[in-house]
């Protein structure tokens, strides 16, 4: 499914914004293009894709925790660590 968006950068995140919500139970496939340049000039080589599938947020719980940076019980983070939680839906 093509999505429109923007596209921004964040330190070592390349972020992209859908311009709308994604769809309920829906296979997304997202890729970053080979020849993207990083900040030192280095060029990503080759396409990096994965995929996903959204969920049905149509929940009343609270969305659950799926992935945690820097991970339980970690040492030598580096000190301007973003810590983060993602959760598997919105929270507002």
């Amino acid at each position: 499914h093509a999505v429109t968006g923007t596209v921004s950068v964040n330190r070592n995140w390349l972020l992209f914004k859908p311009t709308a919500n994604l769809k309920h139970n829906t296979i997304y496939q997202a890729t970053a293009l080979a020849g993207l340049v990083s900040q030192s000039g280095q060029k990503l080589l080759d396409n990096y894709s994965w995929s996903f599938t959204t969920g049905d947020n149509s929940s009343s719980k609270f969305p659950r925790v799926i992935q945690k940076e820097p991970r339980d019980n970690a040492s030598g983070v580096a000190r301007n660590t973003i810590p983060t939680l993602t959760f598997d839906g919105p929270l507002f």
